[in-house]
């Protein structure tokens, strides 16, 4: 067995048909929800599937930028999504345990495995920006704030959403906001 252990294919599975990967997939899926469960995974694995694929079609078809420029941003947006996702669910469960000498911190959110997320940097924030407001640039510094409240993502998260047209990312934003509602 290689790197994948056993979710490793042979290479005959690999370039089979896609009735073959069912097994496998069933195998994968079973791993991610077993240490996930609760979490962001979504249950209809097809409706996301097709989200991504409506968020490729979007910027094929409004942008300048070519498929292998596009990913970086759109996977940005959804790793935002998934953290404010998780921040929610964790703001919910901390509710109310604050006390008069110490108000709720990121210390309690990053006690649940959480990051914390100034509010600037919510995916929820974002959704609710004007219709003028420079939502590239909104993005751009929601990454950069992520970046600041946990050291360990610094220089990582892409900043490039001011190259991308507004209305496309206003559609990317909507579209990525549903994805939770599939949980």
């Amino acid at each position: 067995m290689g790197l994948l252990g056993q979710f490793e294919r042979p290479r005959a599975l690999r370039l089979a048909d896609p009735a073959s990967r069912k097994p496998y997939i069933g195998r994968l899926r079973a791993s991610f929800q077993g240490a996930h469960r609760g979490e962001f995974m979504a249950n209809n694995n097809s409706e996301t599937e097709r989200r991504l694929w409506s968020a490729a079609d979007e910027f094929r078809a409004n942008s300048e930028l070519k498929s292998s420029e596009y990913a970086t941003p759109v996977l940005g947006l959804i790793f935002l999504q998934y953290a404010d996702h998780r921040f929610t669910q964790a703001e919910k469960q901390l509710e109310g345990k604050g006390s008069g000498r110490r108000a709720i911190g990121k210390e309690d959110y990053q006690a649940k495995r959480v990051m914390y997320l100034p509010p600037k940097a919510r995916f929820s924030y974002l959704l609710t920006l004007p219709e003028g407001e420079n939502i590239g640039k909104a993005i751009n510094e929601a990454m950069k704030a992520v970046e600041a409240e946990n050291e360990e993502l610094k220089g990582v998260l892409p900043r490039t959403y001011t190259k991308i047209d507004n209305l496309i990312l206003a559609s990317l934003l909507k579209n990525f906001s549903q994805i939770a509602d599939a949980v």
